[in-house]
């Protein structure tokens, strides 16, 4: 796999980069505003895990547990869904934000590479925009494997190798010492790659892609998303942010709009 680089160590993404839910809060907002699609990201998602009543279902990565809170009334009766995260207080945050719900959710603090689950437990596995995270992905689909049942279902979302590479562009400028954190960061389990990693460990899987871009009117939002990099955030200054701010309000002025290019989807793969 690899190297290991700092968005795939457990304790930065842990602690620093994800110990809630503000940063990803931030990129979030920038879909949830001014994506090209109408449906939201969360709601397309839903339809692919094919959840039927009594489902038993797990999440790695859930983060908050948005696509739990943004789909309640399409899960179905008595499905028993484990929201995990490696990460304490995006559990937290999950069970809080939960509670109050009539369905069955547990929580708990899991890395996907040692699931403290039985051997054929789960119809569903989620992983959303979690897999390039994980430094031994091998070890990480053998126990999703592993604690699927048979015909049991892994979906697991991630984006392209050019995925908002505008952004990327403006990271760079703001913090170029950080040219090669931003080179790994986006080689790992990719919609180029991530075939590849999957069909050794299933017996089928399906590539779909979510068809948006943005079109984005306001400074604010984008450089809230370049600086929800704690790196990024602790390279720069108050003078590059007001250059770059200076920058996209002159661009945004002149074309009506800040085109950031997306390209994002999910593998469906089926267990043996």
């Amino acid at each position: 796999m690899g190297p290991t680089n700092r968005y795939q160590n457990a304790d930065y993404l842990r602690g620093d980069q994800y110990k809630n839910s503000r940063n990803l809060g931030d990129r979030a907002q920038l879909h949830h505003r001014f994506s090209t699609n109408p449906v939201n990201w969360l709601n397309w998602i839903f339809p692919f895990l094919d959840l039927q009543s009594q489902s038993n279902v797990l999440e790695c990565g859930s983060g908050p547990g948005w696509l739990w809170r943004n789909n309640l009334d399409r899960i179905p009766d008595e499905c028993c869904i484990t929201v995990t995260d490696l990460s304490p207080g995006m559990v937290d945050e999950a069970k809080e934000s939960l509670a109050s719900s009539d369905h069955d959710f547990r929580f708990q603090e899991t890395d996907i590479a040692n699931l403290p689950f039985e051997d054929d437990s789960f119809d569903v596995v989620v992983a959303n925009h979690m897999l390039y995270h994980v430094p031994d992905r091998n070890k990480a689909l053998s126990e999703t494997q592993r604690v699927l049942k048979p015909n049991g279902l892994l979906v697991a979302t991630t984006v392209g190798k050019d995925h908002m590479h505008e952004l990327r562009e403006l990271a760079r400028q703001l913090a170029p010492e950080l040219e090669n954190s931003f080179k790994q960061a986006n080689i790992t389990f990719t919609l180029e790659n991530g075939r590849a990693q999957l069909e050794p460990w299933f017996a089928s899987v399906e590539l779909h892609y979510y068809e948006s871009n943005l079109k984005v009117t306001e400074v604010e939002p984008i450089l809230a998303y370049v600086l929800s990099s704690s790196e990024v955030r602790a390279s720069v200054d108050e003078q590059s942010i007001q250059s770059a701010t200076l920058e996209l309000e002159r661009m945004i002025f002149e074309r009506g709009t800040f085109n950031i290019s997306t390209n994002s989807g999910l593998f469906r793969a089926r267990s043996n």
